[in-house]
């Protein structure tokens, strides 16, 4: 039976294909709270990256000291958008994996990643995913009609906290523009590659073996309480309405990439 993670390793070193770097960001109270254990987790890992990547002000002297560990400043706060846009402007030829600072991954979590990519290697690979639904192909539906994807590879949302692995130039130039995402997208990240890679006409594929994340507790505000928050039209929807607006041949798009 073939050792996967060994394989893995050895196209890793012996070849001239991409490093694999995770990268994930962390902010106020969760840097000292959540950081060092989801960290310890991304390193902990069958399959190592060739880099993991914490992008945050004022680490912890704990963090600091964590052997393996990549600390950097971002040269301007974006938000949850710190976890790829750095990464992606400092390695733009290299594989991207992003993680959260609140959850504790399981040892496979980036071999199943790169597993799927050995099969799709043009395709964004994904743990968890929403599908991208649509009302008579030109609107889309409230986010919390969505659910988990069968309708094929070019309808998908990745959630990037669980995990969400980006092939080089797998995503639209567009997607450095640190000025509009914070106009279009500011609090998601999730939607602002979502759209990215829609413009570049890239497909998506979720890891087919389901894996088990745990919350790391925190006191801090969670993302996705954010997102849900706004009435009758969630943050969530309204960061939706905004990127297709301002790109409205990102619909069109999706519907040609499906038929």
């Amino acid at each position: 039976m073939t050792d996967y993670n060994t394989v893995c390793l050895e196209r890793i070193r012996y070849t001239d294909i991409n490093l694999i770097i995770i990268s994930f960001t962390s902010y106020s109270n969760r840097v000292e709270d959540t950081a060092y254990r989801a960290a310890c987790t991304l390193l902990d890992q069958t399959l190592p990256a060739d880099k993991v990547i914490l992008w945050c002000k004022n680490p912890t002297l704990q963090l600091r000291n964590l052997v393996g560990l990549e600390i950097r400043e971002p040269i301007q706060d974006i938000g949850s958008h710190n976890k790829i846009i750095w990464t992606l402007q400092e390695f733009p030829n290299d594989i991207i994996v992003t993680a959260d600072d609140d959850l504790y991954y399981p040892r496979n979590w980036l071999a199943l990643l790169v597993q799927e990519h050995e099969k799709h290697n043009t395709n964004i690979i994904c743990h968890l995913a929403r599908e991208v639904t649509l009302v008579d192909n030109n609107h889309l539906k409230p986010y919390h009609q969505w659910y988990k994807p069968h309708h094929g590879p070019n309808r998908i949302l990745p959630l990037m906290g669980y995990g969400c692995l980006f092939p080089p130039n797998s995503l639209h130039t567009d997607v450095t523009n640190k000025e509009l995402l914070l106009r279009l997208t500011p609090k998601s990240n999730d939607v602002w590659c979502w759209a990215m890679s829609v413009l570049n006409r890239t497909k998506h594929s979720v890891v087919s073996e389901q894996v088990t994340f745990f919350d790391i507790p925190h006191n801090g505000e969670r993302l996705w309480q954010y997102h849900q928050d706004g009435g009758s039209v969630t943050n969530k929807d309204r960061q939706f309405q905004q990127v297709i607006a301002h790109y409205p041949e990102i619909l069109t798009k999706m519907v040609e990439m499906t038929d």
